[in-house]
């Protein structure tokens, strides 16, 4: 007989469905019969010492079944705890710490090596499919499971090894196993074509603003810099030479059937953001970041707070119609654009600029697209500065851009023509995105009552 504590807490939320027999015990039911991971999983514990001139790759586990990815590399010397275990290619993986939120997943071959602590489990699958494994223990019935089972501080709830290996869960035979993942992955399989159709034209936007703007691209001449370079004094807001030979450089890239101009000529002003400290206290200001832009767009999540004064505030507002342009970051980030529109109060940190445009000569999105596209995107690789593996741009730089200026009528054509295209991409994304929702509803429909 089974002896119970007299009390068995579970919370409200961590339920899918009320049933005893899976409270109080270690069983999840379903369609096929219940068998121990025992079964199917047996425990890897290859150990080594780390050594301090030996460089290592480090395994993050992805939240909800999203996948097994690289963490970071160090050298032995820079990690803290000396005793970790080798994890194999086609392994599955636990994270001890998540298993409640559905961070398992297989080891992929570029991680073949990598090392995890303690607080990650390993194990070789017999007798079963391992991406079957991986989709089952990700669903939803079994994050509910671990949910009630997990022990520990909201932050820190880990899952008890025993209870882990122990547990009794629907999984059919190999050969049923197989024929349930093949259907799931046919649905995949169409929800990746949809994406990728999504990309394609996403990438193509670029090359729609070039030929909507006519624009041609002269072959560059090499130039001999090993004599005498020849820079007007007024064009030069920064002394450096790479910055003057870049910089300089960019201006033989564009003909067009529009008038090409400098960013300053359509400029009121520019704005570095607030430096002061934020934090998560959601009674405060939100404050966009850098990582808020995201594909052109403002992102609103992982927000931070900022307690400021009225004199600040109105100072950092932003206004419907600001551009933000991110001024430091990875090479390949830094110059991210997004236009400012909705209506709550929100203020913008230092990494970004505030860059009000005439509206009288440009159309605010217009701007934000072709910071966008390589027409500019060219020229801030040439002229921004690598400071600690950190590109950056000032706003002085920033003025001395160039590009096509059609009338405004035509910008505001050209708006209208690529947030179609940009409405297509978000409708097949959001396509992909519920047919993936589905192939998992099916594959969990298919396993558990």
């Amino acid at each position: 007989m089974v002896e119970f504590s007299v009390l068995k807490k579970t919370r409200f939320s961590d339920l899918i469905k009320w049933n005893v027999s899976e409270l109080l015990s270690n069983k999840v039911l379903g369609k096929y019969e219940n068998q121990p991971l025992t079964n199917f999983l047996v425990r890897s514990k290859n150990a080594i010492e780390i050594k301090d001139e030996v460089l290592y790759k480090q395994v993050t586990i992805h939240q909800f079944g999203e996948g097994v990815s690289l963490r970071c590399e160090k050298y032995g010397k820079e990690i803290g705890t000396k005793r970790q275990f080798i994890a194999k290619k086609g392994q599955f993986i636990i994270s001890r710490i998540d298993a409640r939120n559905g961070s398992f997943g297989i080891v992929p071959d570029f991680l073949d090596g990598a090392i995890v602590t303690n607080d990650f489990w390993l194990f070789d699958i017999k007798n079963a499919d391992a991406e079957f494994m991986r989709l089952l223990l990700s669903s939803k019935k079994i994050n509910s499971f671990w949910q009630s089972k997990s022990n520990g501080t909201t932050n820190r709830q880990r899952v008890d090894f025993d209870d882990f290996i122990k547990s009794s869960l629907p999984i059919p035979k190999l050969e049923e196993q197989k024929a349930i993942l093949q259907k799931y992955k046919e649905n995949i399989e169409q929800a990746e074509h949809i994406e990728q159709k999504a990309e394609e034209l996403n990438q193509n936007i670029g090359n729609e603003l070039i030929n909507l703007l006519g624009i041609t691209v002269e072959p560059k001449i090499e130039k001999n810099h090993s004599l005498l370079t020849f820079v007007k004094h007024s064009r030069c807001s920064r002394w450096d030479v790479d910055y003057i030979l870049g910089k300089h450089s960019v201006d033989y890239i564009l003909t067009s059937k529009y008038p090409i101009i400098n960013t300053r000529n359509i400029i009121l002003s520019c704005q570095y953001g607030s430096s002061t400290k934020a934090d998560k206290n959601s009674n405060n200001t939100p404050v966009l970041r850098m990582n808020n832009i995201q594909d052109g767009e403002f992102v609103i999540n992982d927000l931070k707070y900022l307690n400021m004064s009225e004199k600040d505030l109105s100072t950092y507002k932003l206004n419907k119609g600001d551009l933000l342009f991110n001024r430091t970051n990875s090479k390949e980030l830094v110059g991210k654009t997004a236009v400012f529109e909705f209506d709550s109060d929100y203020v913008f940190a230092s990494y970004l600029i505030r860059v009000v445009i005439d509206s009288t000569k440009a159309n605010v999105h217009y701007i934000s697209y072709l910071f966008g596209s390589k027409i500019i995107r060219d020229q801030i690789n040439s002229i921004s500065r690598q400071i600690t593996g950190q590109a950056n741009v000032n706003a002085e730089e920033l003025k001395d851009f160039i590009f096509p200026l059609p009338p405004l009528s035509v910008q505001n054509e050209i708006v209208s023509h690529i947030n179609q295209i940009k409405k297509q991409v978000k409708d097949l994304r959001e396509q992909a995105k519920i047919l993936r929702e589905q192939a998992k509803k099916e594959f969990e429909e298919t396993v558990f009552e």
